[in-house]
């Protein structure tokens, strides 16, 4: 699941706060995932600045 944010400040912050992880997985249950999965699902954190960056702004080169 991407996570994206505006700066890569911002994304730093996020990627290291254990309790948004935790409302992320709780979200994921309350939605109907299956539980057995949630422990599985991925989050990979980026920012709009990085992706001007390093990809020429396009979300696409960044992805692939």
């Amino acid at each position: 699941m991407w996570i994206t944010t505006e700066t890569d400040l911002e994304r730093d912050r996020l990627e290291k706060d254990e309790d948004l992880l935790q409302r992320l997985r709780a979200a994921l249950l309350q939605a109907g995932y299956p539980a057995d999965a949630v422990p599985l699902v991925g989050f990979s954190f980026e920012s709009q600045e990085t992706v001007n960056r390093d990809y020429g702004g396009n979300w696409w080169y960044r992805v692939k």
